[in-house]
C-alpha cells in the first residue's frame, strides 16, 4: 500500500510542477489522483513536513528563481504574475521569507558579469 501512496504523491508533485503557472487546489490536486480531498490530504500530511500549500509555495518560489537568473530581462513583476502571484509585492515578501534575500538582490548576486577586455 505504501508504494501505491508513494506514486500518488509523485503523481501529484508532478501535477504542480505542469502546473506552477495556475493556482492550484487541494481539489484539483485530489482529483488528479482519484481521491477525496480528505483522503489525498491525509496521505500527503503522512508522507511530507510540508503542508499541500507551503509544498506548492516552495515550489513556485524555487522554479521563479531559477527564472530570475536564467532569464534578466523578464521584470519581476512578470515573474510573479508567471507563478501565479496576484501581486509582485506579495511575491516578494514570499521571496524573501523563503531566500532571506529579495529578488533582485538574489539576480544580482547570481548573474556573472562579463567584462570585455579592452
Amino acid at each position: 500500500m505504501r508504494k501505491t501512496y508513494s506514486k500518488l504523491i509523485n503523481q501529484a508533485e508532478d501535477y504542480i510542477e505542469n502546473h506552477l503557472m495556475d493556482k492550484i487546489s487541494l481539489s484539483d490536486l485530489a482529483k488528479n489522483v482519484f481521491l477525496s480531498e480528505y483522503h489525498f490530504h491525509r496521505i500527503f500530511s503522512a508522507y511530507s513536513k510540508e503542508t499541500i500549500h507551503q509544498f506548492i509555495s516552495r515550489i513556485k518560489l524555487e522554479r521563479s528563481a531559477m527564472v530570475l537568473v536564467t532569464n534578466p530581462t523578464l521584470s519581476i513583476t512578470d515573474i510573479a504574475y508567471q507563478y501565479g502571484f496576484s501581486e509582485s509585492s506579495s511575491y516578494c515578501r514570499a521571496f524573501k521569507k523563503h531566500f532571506q534575500c529579495s529578488p533582485v538582490q538574489f539576480r544580482s548576486a547570481r548573474i556573472v558579469k562579463i567584462v570585455p577586455k579592452p
